[in-house]
C-alpha cells in the first residue's frame, strides 16, 4: 500500500492540480492525504474528480482562508476515521485482505509555535495500544533533526567529529594526497596566493613534489606558514586616534609600528570609516531616496481588485504614475477598492462618466481581468516579468535625473544607432546578416561599384541586360527579382527574403529560373493536418495601434483540412506566439507580468479536456487564423464563414489542404 501525502498550499492555482494529479498517476497511491487544500468539501469534490476519479473521501473543512484537510482513498481500501481535527485526521487502513492493517495519523503540524505543544498533546492521546502498528504521516511543521534545515543556527549538535574521523584528519599527508589535489586543479585557471596556475605543478611534478610535500606537512604540524601576501601594505595604512589620546603617547604607537597617525581615515570600499550624527543623516537620506524610487515603479496587477485602492494606489500600467489624476467625487470615495467598479468579471465605469478623463477610461479598459479566482499582486513595471532587478532600478533612477530633451528643430540627421543592432539580431544565418549588413553599406561588389575601382569593364546587368547594375537594380528592381517575389505568397515575404536575397545574388549571371528559386523558398513552410480522431485549433491575435482595437482569429479543422464546428474532446493548439506557447507548456519564459492573469485563465481551461497539446508553428503555417484577426480588429469579418469562408479565407483553405501532409500535425 503506498500512501501520498502533499503539503499543496492551496489548489486555487491550475498548475497545483495539474502537478497533484501527475503524481497521483506516476506513484499510483492507494491513499492520497493534501493539506492546507483552503476550499471546502464542494470544490474539492470537483478536484478529485480530476485528480482521483472513483475514490472514497473525507474531508476536515478549513478556517477561514487557511488549513483544510482532505484524505481520498481508493475502493479496496478500508480508511475508518476514528477521531479528527483541523491539524489531524486518525483513522485505522487496511486493505481488502488485510496484508496490511495499521493506525494512520494524517498529521498538519500547527503552523504557530505556540499552537504546536497542544496538537502534539492530542497526538500522543492517539497512540495506540499493545504495540500496534501506528504510521504518522504529513507535514509536522517541525524541525526533527539538523539534516532537515538549511540556514540559520544549527541547534545542539554534538559529536559532530567522530574519534574515526578525527584520526583519519589527524595522520600524516601522503603524496598520493598530494598528487591527486595538484592534478585536479585547472590547467590554466587563475592562480592562487603562490602566483601559479595548476599546469605549472603537473608539467614540473616530478622536480617540485617533495618541495610541496615537505612545505604542507610542515603546515599541518603546528598550522603555521609564512606568505608573503599577507604582509601589511604600510603604505596605505594609517593610525586613527580619539581626541583624548596625548600627543606623545600618539608619536610614540606611530614610531613603534612604522604607520603614520591621521585624523580623518576617509573611506573603505566606498563606506565612510568614522560615522557621525551628520553622516547618519545623510545616509538615511540617500535609504529614503531609494525607498521613493522603489515606490514610484511599483504597479498593482489586478486580480480581484479588492486589495488595490482605487483612487489612491497604483494600480494604471498606462496612466502617468500608475494612478488616477482625476479627484474622487466625494471624500467617502477615497477607500473604494479597484473591485467597486468590477462586475461579472467586466469593467463597470458608467458611475464615473463625467469624473475620469477619456484617456484614464481606455487605459483601464486596456487591463485584462481574470475570470477565476486571482488576488492583487504588486509588480515592478519596468522589466517584463514584473519582478524588481537592480538594472532596472537603475536606469529608472538615471532617466529621472536626465534633462528633458529639447524640442526646438534641428538641422541635422544621422541614421539612428539602433538600425544596425536591429540587422544583427535578425533570426536569419550569420552569413544572411552579413550580407545584408553588406547591402546596406554599399560593400556589395556590383559592376557599378567595381567601375569606381577601376575593376569592371561594362555597367550593364548580366542578368536583364537593361540598366547598370546597382545593389537596389539586383535585389530589388531586376526582372528576376521582381518575379521571384511575385511567386512567393505576400505572408511569406519576410521569412523568404533571407534565402532570396543572398540566392539572387548567388546565381546572378547564371542561367537560373527565378520561379524555381521562390518555389524552393515557399515550400519551407505550410499548414500540416492533424492525426485521425483530431481536431487542430489554429489561433492568432491582431491589434491596430492606430484605433487601439484588436481582433482574435480561431478556426477549427480536422484531419482533412475541412472547417468544422462543434465540440471536441482531443484537441491540438498552434499558435506563432512563442512566449505564449513555452509558457502553457510550463517552460520558464518572461511573461508580461500584466497578462499574468490572462494566462492562469489559459491554464484553468486547459485542465477542462481529457486530451491536450500546444506547439509552435511558424507564421506561414498559420494564415488562416491571422486573415480572421486581421479582418476582427478591422470590423470586416463576415457573419457565416464557417458554412460560407469568403473567396480570400477559402483560397487560404483550399491551399492547407493541397499541402498539408496527412497526419502529421
Amino acid at each position: 500500500m503506498i500512501a501520498l501525502s502533499w503539503q499543496c498550499q492551496g489548489l486555487r492555482v491550475p498548475l497545483t492540480v495539474k502537478n497533484l494529479r501527475e503524481m497521483i498517476h506516476k506513484i499510483k497511491p492507494s491513499i492520497v492525504f493534501s493539506m492546507e487544500t483552503k476550499y471546502k468539501w464542494r470544490k474539492m469534490e470537483i478536484f478529485k474528480n480530476r485528480c482521483f476519479r472513483g475514490s472514497k473521501e473525507f474531508y476536515v473543512e478549513p478556517s477561514g482562508k487557511s488549513g483544510g484537510l482532505a484524505v481520498w482513498w481508493l475502493n479496496n481500501v478500508d480508511f475508518e476515521v476514528l477521531n479528527y481535527f483541523k491539524n489531524f485526521i486518525h483513522a485505522f487502513a487496511s486493505n481488502d485482505t488485510m496484508e496490511f492493517y495499521s493506525y494512520t495519523t494524517c498529521v498538519y503540524g500547527a503552523p504557530k509555535v505556540q499552537d504546536r505543544e497542544k496538537v502534539w498533546r492530542y497526538i500522543q492521546k492517539l497512540a495506540p495500544g499493545n504495540l500496534q502498528p501506528w504510521m504518522c504521516v504529513g507535514d509536522f511543521n517541525e524541525v526533527a533533526s539538523p539534516l532537515e534545515k538549511f540556514g540559520g543556527r544549527m541547534a545542539c549538535a554534538s559529536n559532530v567529529i567522530s574519534d574515526e574521523d578525527n584520526d583519519d584528519l589527524l595522520r600524516p599527508i601522503t603524496m598520493e594526497e598530494l598528487k591527486l589535489a595538484a592534478f585536479e586543479l585547472g590547467d590554466l585557471k587563475a592562480p592562487g596566493p603562490d602566483g601559479y596556475s595548476g599546469i605549472f605543478y603537473q608539467k614540473a611534478w616530478d622536480t617540485v613534489k617533495f618541495d610541496i610535500l615537505s612545505l604542507v606537512q610542515s603546515f599541518f604540524e603546528d598550522g603555521i606558514s609564512l606568505a608573503s601576501v599577507q604582509r601589511a601594505n604600510f603604505d596605505k595604512s594609517c593610525i586613527y586616534f580619539s581626541n583624548n589620546t596625548p600627543d606623545n603617547v600618539r608619536e610614540d604607537i606611530c614610531g613603534w609600528l612604522e604607520i603614520d597617525g591621521t585624523s580623518n581615515p576617509g573611506k573603505y570600499l566606498g563606506l565612510l570609516v568614522i560615522w557621525g550624527r551628520s553622516k547618519r543623516d545623510a545616509l538615511g537620506a540617500d535609504i529614503l531616496e531609494g525607498l521613493n524610487l522603489l515606490k514610484s515603479g511599483l504597479c498593482s496587477c489586478i486580480g480581484n481588485g479588492e486589495q488595490a485602492n482605487f483612487w489612491l494606489d497604483p494600480w494604471i500600467p498606462g496612466a502617468d504614475g500608475f494612478k488616477v489624476s482625476s479627484r474622487p467625487p466625494d471624500e467617502a470615495s477615497k477607500s473604494q477598492p479597484v473591485s467597486e467598479y468590477i462586475s461579472n468579471g467586466r469593467w463597470d465605469l458608467r458611475n464615473l462618466r463625467g469624473i475620469l478623463s477619456g484617456v484614464e477610461v481606455e487605459e483601464i479598459k486596456k487591463i485584462p481581468l481574470p475570470r477565476g479566482v486571482c488576488e492583487d499582486k504588486w509588480r515592478w513595471a519596468f522589466t517584463k516579468n514584473g519582478n524588481y532587478i537592480v538594472r532596472s532600478g537603475y536606469y529608472l533612477a538615471v532617466n529621472r535625473r536626465k534633462p528633458k530633451p529639447s524640442l526646438a528643430p534641428s538641422s541635422s540627421y544621422s541614421v539612428p544607432g539602433n538600425v544596425w543592432k536591429q540587422i544583427w539580431s535578425l533570426n536569419m544565418v550569420p552569413k544572411v546578416n552579413h550580407f545584408f549588413w553588406k547591402a546596406c553599406v554599399g560593400a556589395l561588389p556590383t559592376r557599378s561599384a567595381l567601375s569606381k575601382k577601376k575593376c569592371a569593364t561594362s555597367l550593364i546587368c548580366p542578368v536583364c541586360s537593361e540598366v547598370d547594375e546597382t545593389i537596389e537594380h539586383i535585389l530589388l528592381c531586376c526582372s528576376m527579382a521582381k518575379a521571384a517575389y511575385e511567386i512567393v505568397e505576400p505572408f511569406g515575404v519576410i521569412s523568404a527574403a533571407d534565402h532570396l536575397v543572398s540566392d539572387f545574388w548567388r546565381v546572378r549571371g547564371k542561367d537560373v529560373k527565378a520561379e524555381l528559386l521562390a518555389r524552393r523558398v515557399a515550400s519551407y513552410q505550410c499548414w500540416k493536418s492533424p492525426g485521425m480522431g483530431w481536431f487542430k485549433v489554429n489561433t492568432d491575435g491582431s491589434f491596430n495601434l492606430d484605433t487601439k482595437e484588436a481582433g482574435f482569429g480561431l478556426i477549427l479543422r480536422d484531419h482533412r483540412g475541412r472547417v468544422v464546428d462543434g465540440a471536441c474532446v482531443a484537441i491540438n493548439l498552434e499558435s506563432d506566439n512563442m512566449n505564449l506557447v513555452n509558457a502553457i507548456n510550463g517552460r520558464s519564459v518572461a511573461v508580461d507580468w500584466r497578462s499574468s492573469c490572462v494566462l492562469s485563465d489559459i491554464l484553468s481551461l486547459i485542465g477542462k479536456f481529457s486530451s491536450f497539446s500546444i506547439s509552435l508553428i511558424p507564421r506561414e503555417a498559420n494564415q488562416a487564423s491571422d486573415w480572421i484577426a486581421c479582418r476582427a480588429a478591422k470590423h470586416m469579418y463576415p457573419l457565416d464563414w464557417v458554412c460560407h469562408p469568403p473567396c480570400a479565407l477559402a483560397k487560404i483553405l483550399a491551399r492547407d489542404i493541397s499541402r498539408a501532409p496527412a497526419g502529421v500535425g
